[in-house]
């Protein structure tokens, strides 16, 4: 029973994803805004909402690793999302043909990690009421860092593509784009609970199925809507989703550290999201790699920085498994 529930809110997170991309993309170019500020701020706005949702709900229930190996799990997800996108463009290397700009998103992330990693080896002692001053730090970073992303923006050139809607779908847009959010928010609930049971009845522990189970169902909008931006042409807004959901997860570690109020994160929480945060620092340096280096060079239209990205998703879990189970 509780894996049908699992499946029924996965399926509604899917439905409603499927119409966050045309309704974003029409948002944005309404108001003069360019795919990739879309794909940074107004996708992951509403496709990070299970994310918030679950550590919401976790850190009622007790089970900040739960919380903690969503957030990272959903971003191991987000990031192998850039091989899947370079597979179904098939116009060989993608990080080849994406906007530099993504590189200022995924070194902000790179900074938040290792700011996360240091945390969980060595919580620092000094809070404000539970919260700790570290998860309040990430936060600072990810406003600052937003501040600096949307000033990129404005000094360069506009990428929208197309004409701007007229108002009225403007506002049909919008109206979707809320109502399938609430939806998404919802279904949420329903996955974490659920989750949550599934750990209990499994024995695999709350990180690995946070990190996998849960982080899968609620990256599906963004897998959607990243694959609805890829046929839509929008190869940057699908970049811009994939490291905008990223860079949003991370921040949403503070209100983890929020809604747990038994402790401070970082000092509940198991040593084992030490594997997930080292491999999305891996592969988002990867990325970033690709987008500097910028190489032609593919396998079967994949870019070898894709393939690299996939292969390091892979192996992430291989050791999650094993330090969940066997350490």
């Amino acid at each position: 029973m509780i894996w049908i529930k699992f499946a029924i809110s996965a399926a509604v997170i899917i439905l409603a994803g499927t119409r966050l991309a045309g309704n974003a993309r029409n948002i944005t170019a309404f108001l003069g805004l360019g795919t990739i500020w879309g794909g940074i701020i107004l996708l992951p706005l509403a496709t990070s909402l299970p994310e918030l949702v679950t550590c919401w709900r976790a850190g009622t229930i007790g089970v900040p690793d739960l919380a903690l190996g969503n957030l990272l799990g959903s971003s191991l997800f987000n990031l192998s999302i850039v091989a899947f996108i370079d597979l179904v463009q098939g116009k060989g290397a993608l990080l080849y043909r994406a906007d530099p700009r993504h590189i200022l998103t995924a070194s902000l992330m790179i900074i938040i990690l290792s700011i996360a990693s240091v945390s969980i080896n060595n919580p620092l002692p000094v809070y404000l009421g539970w919260v700790g001053v570290d998860t309040l730090l990430i936060l600072l970073l990810y406003l600052g860092g937003s501040y600096l992303i949307s000033r990129s923006r404005k000094d360069t050139k506009d990428d929208g593509e197309g004409g701007s809607p007229g108002r009225s779908a403007f506002y049909r847009s919008l109206l979707f784009f809320v109502v399938l959010g609430v939806i998404i928010v919802i279904a949420g609930v329903n996955l974490t609970d659920a989750a949550n049971t599934i750990a209990v009845q499994t024995k695999l522990g709350n990180a690995l199925v946070g990190s996998l189970l849960l982080a899968f169902s609620t990256t599906l909008p963004e897998i959607v809507t990243t694959y609805s931006a890829v046929r839509l042409g929008a190869l940057d807004m699908a970049l811009g989703n994939v490291f905008g959901a990223s860079f949003m997860n991370l921040m949403l570690i503070f209100f983890a550290d929020l809604f747990y109020r038994e402790a401070a994160l970082f000092s509940a929480v198991s040593q084992g999201h030490l594997i997930s945060m080292s491999f999305v620092i891996a592969i988002t340096a990867v990325a970033v790699f690709g987008l500097i280096y910028r190489t032609r060079r593919n396998i079967a239209y994949l870019g070898l920085d894709s393939i690299i990205i996939a292969l390091a998703f892979i192996l992430a879990y291989i050791y999650l498994y094993y330090f969940e189970v066997y350490l």
